[in-house]
Order: C-alpha cells, then sequence, then structure tokens
C-alpha cells in the first residue's frame, strides 16, 4: 500500500514568451519572461484509475519587454507563490488516438501573498475528454474550462490558447485571459 502514495520536488527554469494581442490579432507587446523556481508534490494514486495530488509552487521571475511601447509597457518583475490540488482520472485506452474510455482533470489554484506571490488569486481548471468507436470508426469529444473564480489574475498568470491543439487558427498563446472555454470534438479510422 505504500507505493500507492508519491512526493517529489522539482527545480524549474524556463523562459516563455508573453505576448498581448488586440481584437485583430495585432500584437501589441511580447515580453521575454524568464522564471526559476521550485514545486513540491505528494499525493495518492488510485491503482491504474487516476491520482490525487497536492502541492506548492514557488517562483521568481523577470520579464523584459521586446516589443511595445516601452513608456506604457515597462520590464518587471513578478513572484508566484501557490498551493494546488489535483485530481486525475484516466481510462483512456491510448494518449494520442483514443478508441475509447475517459480522462479527467480537475486542478484549484490557490495563489496568495501569504506563500510570496505578487497578487491573491484563485483558479479552477477542468480538462475532459471521451472517446467510443463503432467498429473502425473512433469519435472523440471533450471540453476545457479554466476560469479565475477569485481575484485577478495577473498577466504571468493568465490562461493562454492559440496554435496546435488549442485553436489552431490563432497564433500560439495569442488568446490570452483571465477565463476560458473550449469544446473539442475529433474522429480516427482505423
Amino acid at each position: 500500500d505504500l507505493n500507492r502514495y508519491f512526493y517529489g520536488g522539482r527545480l524549474h527554469y524556463f523562459s516563455r514568451k508573453l505576448d498581448q494581442f488586440d481584437a485583430d490579432g495585432n500584437r501589441l507587446s511580447e515580453y521575454d519572461a524568464s522564471q526559476v523556481g521550485l514545486q513540491l508534490t505528494a499525493g495518492r494514486e488510485f491503482g491504474n484509475i487516476g491520482a490525487l495530488g497536492f502541492g506548492l509552487r514557488r517562483f521568481t521571475g523577470e520579464a523584459e519587454r521586446l516589443i511595445g511601447d516601452p513608456a506604457q509597457l515597462p520590464d518587471f518583475d513578478f513572484e508566484i507563490g501557490e498551493a494546488f490540488v489535483e485530481l486525475v482520472l484516466d481510462r483512456l485506452d491510448s494518449p494520442y488516438f483514443p478508441r475509447s474510455g475517459y480522462v479527467s482533470r480537475n486542478r484549484y489554484i490557490y495563489s496568495r501573498e501569504s506563500l510570496g506571490a505578487d497578487i491573491d488569486f484563485e483558479q479552477w481548471e477542468v480538462d475532459l475528454l471521451g472517446a467510443f468507436n463503432r467498429g473502425k470508426h473512433a469519435f472523440q469529444g471533450g471540453m476545457r474550462y479554466h476560469v479565475t473564480v477569485s481575484g485577478f489574475a495577473p498577466i504571468q498568470s493568465n490562461f493562454r490558447i492559440g496554435g496546435y491543439s488549442r485553436l489552431v487558427g490563432f497564433q500560439n498563446n495569442e488568446l490570452v485571459g483571465q477565463n476560458y472555454a473550449l469544446l473539442l470534438g475529433g474522429y480516427s479510422y482505423q
């Protein structure tokens, strides 16, 4: 029974682009944001069905403006301090081309100044995908619902969609905001 419990830590360093676009899809600004920090996670697995995990994240970072008006869009430093809980249930037969089953990922993020964050806010993320088949035909359907339920998330914690598998008609991470909902559908033939 002890092998059902897990714990771990990760030291992270990564750099990413934080872009802002207007309603017409024109880039207003681009920041190069780098951050370093630590994530600690613990939880319990439930057989091969799913897992419940808890964690803490603490990051410090800086964002350097690459594109945009320097008078209105200065460089800035930021702090991330979060606790989270995540429940994953996974019964898909394949992560790439599923023909049957479902996967559900629910995460609640609790950002607080007392944990080292710049600002208090809370977010909830729900990702669902189901698949079924009829002979050689397989159908997939799902949804993503990511919402800031309390407070106002700063730019480095906003949700981003656009690009491969998240609305391919938009540039990578072009759509940025406090909330989004997305319906998914797919078909494959064996």
